[in-house]
Protein backbone atom coordinates (compact mmCIF):
# COMPACT_ATOMS: atom_id res chain seq x y z
CA UNK A 1 0.00 0.00 0.00
CA UNK A 2 2.80 2.59 0.52
CA UNK A 3 4.46 1.94 -2.67
CA UNK A 4 0.90 2.95 -4.35
CA UNK A 5 0.73 6.10 -2.47
CA UNK A 6 4.55 6.71 -3.28
CA UNK A 7 3.44 5.75 -7.07
CA UNK A 8 0.60 8.18 -7.15
CA UNK A 9 2.47 11.26 -5.71
CA UNK A 10 4.94 10.85 -7.96
CA UNK A 11 2.50 11.06 -11.09
CA UNK A 12 0.09 14.18 -9.89
CA UNK A 13 1.26 16.78 -10.66
CA UNK A 14 1.16 20.41 -8.30
CA UNK A 15 3.69 22.36 -10.04
CA UNK A 16 4.09 26.30 -10.77
CA UNK A 17 1.07 27.29 -13.25
CA UNK A 18 -0.53 30.76 -14.56
CA UNK A 19 -4.28 30.18 -13.88
CA UNK A 20 -7.36 32.18 -15.15
CA UNK A 21 -10.90 32.25 -14.37
CA UNK A 22 -13.57 33.32 -16.46
CA UNK A 23 -17.25 33.86 -15.60
CA UNK A 24 -19.60 34.50 -18.15
CA UNK A 25 -21.67 37.61 -16.65
CA UNK A 26 -25.54 37.50 -16.82
CA UNK A 27 -25.29 33.56 -17.76
CA UNK A 28 -29.04 33.03 -16.03
CA UNK A 29 -30.22 35.36 -17.78
CA UNK A 30 -29.00 34.30 -21.19
CA UNK A 31 -30.61 30.35 -20.25
CA UNK A 32 -34.22 31.84 -19.51
CA UNK A 33 -34.08 33.57 -23.03
CA UNK A 34 -33.90 30.35 -24.59
CA UNK A 35 -37.45 29.51 -24.43
CA UNK A 36 -40.42 32.50 -24.41
CA UNK A 37 -43.39 33.24 -21.83
CA UNK A 38 -45.73 30.46 -24.07
CA UNK A 39 -42.70 27.84 -23.59
CA UNK A 40 -41.46 27.97 -27.07
CA UNK A 41 -38.00 27.42 -28.58
CA UNK A 42 -35.96 30.89 -28.77
CA UNK A 43 -33.58 29.85 -31.66
CA UNK A 44 -31.85 32.82 -32.11
CA UNK A 45 -31.12 33.00 -28.49
CA UNK A 46 -30.06 29.25 -28.68
CA UNK A 47 -27.63 29.83 -31.50
CA UNK A 48 -26.00 32.84 -30.20
CA UNK A 49 -25.44 31.02 -26.88
CA UNK A 50 -23.87 28.51 -29.12
CA UNK A 51 -21.82 30.68 -30.71
CA UNK A 52 -20.54 32.28 -27.48
CA UNK A 53 -19.49 28.97 -26.10
CA UNK A 54 -18.07 28.21 -29.42
CA UNK A 55 -15.53 31.00 -28.89
CA UNK A 56 -14.67 30.09 -25.35
CA UNK A 57 -14.20 26.33 -27.15
CA UNK A 58 -11.75 27.96 -30.07
CA UNK A 59 -10.21 29.67 -27.22
CA UNK A 60 -9.18 26.50 -25.46
CA UNK A 61 -8.41 24.63 -28.41
CA UNK A 62 -6.01 27.29 -29.89
CA UNK A 63 -4.18 27.44 -26.64
CA UNK A 64 -3.83 23.46 -26.14
CA UNK A 65 -2.33 23.89 -30.01
CA UNK A 66 -0.33 26.31 -28.96
CA UNK A 67 1.61 24.43 -26.18
CA UNK A 68 1.20 20.83 -24.38
CA UNK A 69 1.20 22.45 -21.11
CA UNK A 70 -1.93 24.36 -21.76
CA UNK A 71 -5.23 22.77 -20.31
CA UNK A 72 -8.82 23.79 -20.44
CA UNK A 73 -11.99 23.25 -18.79
CA UNK A 74 -15.52 24.59 -18.51
CA UNK A 75 -18.32 24.06 -16.57
CA UNK A 76 -21.79 25.93 -16.88
CA UNK A 77 -21.10 29.37 -17.10
CA UNK A 78 -17.43 28.85 -15.68
CA UNK A 79 -14.10 28.31 -17.95
CA UNK A 80 -10.64 27.17 -16.23
CA UNK A 81 -7.29 27.83 -18.24
CA UNK A 82 -3.93 26.97 -17.03
CA UNK A 83 -0.35 26.81 -18.25
CA UNK A 84 3.57 26.35 -18.26
CA UNK A 85 4.81 30.05 -17.82
CA UNK A 86 8.92 28.78 -18.67
CA UNK A 87 8.84 31.19 -22.46
CA UNK A 88 6.86 34.73 -21.39
CA UNK A 89 5.81 34.89 -24.97
CA UNK A 90 3.21 32.01 -24.31
CA UNK A 91 1.64 34.17 -21.56
CA UNK A 92 1.64 36.92 -24.00
CA UNK A 93 -0.13 35.04 -26.74
CA UNK A 94 -2.50 33.63 -24.14
CA UNK A 95 -3.54 37.27 -22.99
CA UNK A 96 -3.93 38.36 -26.98
CA UNK A 97 -6.57 35.25 -27.02
CA UNK A 98 -8.40 36.19 -24.15
CA UNK A 99 -8.74 40.13 -26.10
CA UNK A 100 -10.11 38.42 -28.86
CA UNK A 101 -12.30 36.41 -27.01
CA UNK A 102 -13.99 39.65 -25.51
CA UNK A 103 -14.26 41.27 -28.76
CA UNK A 104 -15.74 38.67 -29.75
CA UNK A 105 -18.15 38.09 -26.96
CA UNK A 106 -19.64 41.91 -26.48
CA UNK A 107 -20.25 41.89 -29.83
CA UNK A 108 -22.37 38.76 -29.52
CA UNK A 109 -24.32 40.21 -26.80
CA UNK A 110 -22.32 38.85 -23.78
CA UNK A 111 -19.76 40.41 -21.03
CA UNK A 112 -16.81 38.39 -18.85
CA UNK A 113 -15.51 38.66 -16.25
CA UNK A 114 -11.98 37.12 -14.39
CA UNK A 115 -9.26 36.64 -12.90
CA UNK A 116 -5.48 35.57 -13.79
CA UNK A 117 -3.14 34.47 -11.08
CA UNK A 118 0.42 32.46 -10.61
CA UNK A 119 0.94 29.50 -7.85
CA UNK A 120 0.44 26.00 -7.57
CA UNK A 121 -1.94 23.78 -9.15
CA UNK A 122 -3.30 20.92 -10.61
CA UNK A 123 -5.00 20.82 -13.96
CA UNK A 124 -5.67 17.93 -15.94
CA UNK A 125 -8.49 16.38 -17.94
CA UNK A 126 -10.40 15.06 -15.04
CA UNK A 127 -9.47 17.75 -12.52
CA UNK A 128 -8.35 21.31 -11.56
CA UNK A 129 -7.27 22.28 -7.83
CA UNK A 130 -4.78 24.33 -6.01
CA UNK A 131 -3.53 27.65 -4.97
CA UNK A 132 -3.53 29.55 -8.66
CA UNK A 133 -7.14 28.35 -8.87
CA UNK A 134 -8.41 29.81 -5.59
CA UNK A 135 -6.68 33.42 -6.23
CA UNK A 136 -7.76 33.48 -9.89
CA UNK A 137 -11.25 33.11 -8.34
CA UNK A 138 -10.83 35.26 -5.70
CA UNK A 139 -9.46 37.86 -7.96
CA UNK A 140 -12.67 37.04 -10.20
CA UNK A 141 -15.49 36.70 -7.64
CA UNK A 142 -14.42 39.84 -4.82
CA UNK A 143 -12.04 42.43 -7.31
CA UNK A 144 -12.57 41.77 -10.93
CA UNK A 145 -16.60 43.75 -10.31
CA UNK A 146 -16.68 44.68 -13.56
CA UNK A 147 -16.68 43.12 -16.95
CA UNK A 148 -12.97 42.85 -17.24
CA UNK A 149 -10.21 40.49 -16.53
CA UNK A 150 -7.51 41.47 -14.17
CA UNK A 151 -4.59 40.39 -13.61
CA UNK A 152 -2.00 39.50 -10.38
CA UNK A 153 1.35 42.09 -10.47
CA UNK A 154 3.22 38.58 -10.43
CA UNK A 155 1.73 37.79 -14.24
CA UNK A 156 2.80 41.08 -15.48
CA UNK A 157 6.29 40.44 -13.86
CA UNK A 158 6.60 36.68 -15.72
CA UNK A 159 5.57 38.86 -19.30
CA UNK A 160 8.41 40.81 -18.56
CA UNK A 161 11.00 38.33 -17.24
CA UNK A 162 10.26 35.51 -19.31
CA UNK A 163 9.66 37.70 -22.90
CA UNK A 164 11.21 37.45 -25.98
CA UNK A 165 12.39 40.91 -25.58
CA UNK A 166 14.09 42.65 -22.57
CA UNK A 167 12.08 43.81 -20.01
CA UNK A 168 11.56 47.86 -21.55
CA UNK A 169 10.29 46.39 -24.83
CA UNK A 170 8.23 43.75 -23.07
CA UNK A 171 6.49 46.69 -20.97
CA UNK A 172 5.79 49.08 -23.77
CA UNK A 173 4.12 45.76 -25.19
CA UNK A 174 2.11 44.71 -22.03
CA UNK A 175 1.04 48.63 -21.87
CA UNK A 176 -0.27 48.45 -25.20
CA UNK A 177 -2.72 45.79 -23.94
CA UNK A 178 -3.25 45.74 -20.66
CA UNK A 179 -4.50 49.26 -18.70
CA UNK A 180 -4.28 50.39 -15.25
CA UNK A 181 -8.17 50.98 -13.87
CA UNK A 182 -9.27 53.62 -11.31
CA UNK A 183 -9.08 51.26 -8.39
CA UNK A 184 -5.15 50.37 -8.89
CA UNK A 185 -6.35 46.57 -10.94
CA UNK A 186 -4.48 46.17 -14.25
CA UNK A 187 -7.12 44.63 -16.86
CA UNK A 188 -6.99 43.44 -20.31
CA UNK A 189 -7.95 46.51 -22.05
CA UNK A 190 -10.35 45.53 -24.75
CA UNK A 191 -11.28 48.87 -25.73
CA UNK A 192 -7.94 50.84 -27.03
CA UNK A 193 -6.08 47.36 -27.92
CA UNK A 194 -9.34 47.12 -30.67
CA UNK A 195 -8.21 49.97 -32.42
CA UNK A 196 -4.80 48.12 -33.26
CA UNK A 197 -6.78 44.87 -33.50
CA UNK A 198 -8.84 45.60 -36.53
CA UNK A 199 -7.99 45.97 -39.85
CA UNK A 200 -10.00 49.04 -41.29
CA UNK A 201 -10.91 52.18 -39.41
CA UNK A 202 -14.91 51.47 -40.18
CA UNK A 203 -14.54 47.77 -37.92
CA UNK A 204 -14.04 49.80 -34.78
CA UNK A 205 -16.97 51.87 -35.01
CA UNK A 206 -19.05 48.88 -35.98
CA UNK A 207 -17.66 47.60 -32.46
CA UNK A 208 -18.81 50.33 -30.41
CA UNK A 209 -21.87 50.36 -32.26
CA UNK A 210 -22.49 46.42 -31.38
CA UNK A 211 -21.16 47.13 -27.64
CA UNK A 212 -24.30 50.19 -27.33
CA UNK A 213 -26.84 48.26 -28.89
CA UNK A 214 -26.61 45.19 -27.06
CA UNK A 215 -25.64 46.90 -23.62
CA UNK A 216 -26.24 50.57 -23.06
CA UNK A 217 -29.32 51.30 -25.14
CA UNK A 218 -31.39 51.69 -22.20
CA UNK A 219 -28.74 52.19 -19.88
CA UNK A 220 -29.83 55.94 -19.00
CA UNK A 221 -33.09 54.45 -17.84
CA UNK A 222 -31.33 52.14 -15.11
CA UNK A 223 -31.82 53.33 -10.98
CA UNK A 224 -28.47 53.49 -9.37
CA UNK A 225 -29.98 50.59 -7.16
CA UNK A 226 -30.42 48.25 -10.56
CA UNK A 227 -28.16 44.91 -9.63
CA UNK A 228 -26.33 45.58 -13.28
CA UNK A 229 -25.84 49.50 -13.01
CA UNK A 230 -22.61 49.41 -11.53
CA UNK A 231 -21.41 47.08 -14.25
CA UNK A 232 -23.04 49.23 -17.15
CA UNK A 233 -22.08 52.43 -15.93
CA UNK A 234 -18.21 50.73 -15.84
CA UNK A 235 -18.46 49.82 -19.73
CA UNK A 236 -20.47 52.93 -20.68
CA UNK A 237 -17.30 55.18 -19.56
CA UNK A 238 -14.71 52.61 -21.06
CA UNK A 239 -16.54 52.95 -24.15
CA UNK A 240 -17.16 57.10 -24.11
CA UNK A 241 -12.80 57.08 -23.56
CA UNK A 242 -12.72 54.95 -26.59
CA UNK A 243 -14.75 57.26 -28.57
CA UNK A 244 -12.99 60.34 -27.87
CA UNK A 245 -9.68 58.47 -28.54
CA UNK A 246 -11.00 57.98 -31.90
CA UNK A 247 -12.29 61.45 -32.34
CA UNK A 248 -8.77 62.80 -31.43
CA UNK A 249 -7.32 60.65 -33.78
CA UNK A 250 -9.94 61.83 -36.97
Amino acid sequence: MPNQITKLQNTISYEYRVCCFIDILGFKQHISNLVDSNNMLNQKAIQNLYNALEILDELGRDARFTNAGFEFSQFSDCIVISFNYENGSNLMFILLLFLHAQSELVQHGFLIRGGISIGRLHHSQQFVFGEALVRAYELESKFAKFPRIILDKEVIDVCKEFGDHNATEEEIYLNQLILKDDDGYSYLNYFESAIREFDEPYDILTYIKNIRNNFLNRFELLSLSDPIYEKLNWLNLKVKALEKIISIKE
